[in-house]
């Protein structure tokens, strides 16, 4: 005999519902009064604007003129060889 005053609980379904197409976190949060998807997707690309700010800043700097500027040789034949008499030892 059935117990009137705590009913047997109701079968599960067989297999669960399947999932909405956007998350209920996200949902929840675009049908809130104070946030528009417009205020969303700018506030998305500001941060996207300040990601690519900062990783501008942070890029190595360019190099300095002077490595663009011809080197000597520091071998013997640097430049012409003296005219004059050899320095004497001693």
């Amino acid at each position: 005999m059935p117990d009137p005053v705590h009913p047997p609980p109701p079968e599960p379904p067989l297999r669960p519902c399947p999932p909405g197409r956007v998350p209920s976190w996200l949902s929840e949060l675009l049908d809130h009064p104070a946030i528009s998807p417009g205020r969303v997707i700018l506030g998305a690309l500001g941060l996207a604007l300040a990601v690519v700010g900062g990783w501008w800043l942070l890029r190595p700097p360019p190099a300095p003129i002077e490595a663009s500027l011809p080197r000597a040789d520091a071998g013997p034949s640097a430049g012409p060889a003296p005219s004059g008499p050899a320095p004497a030892a001693g």
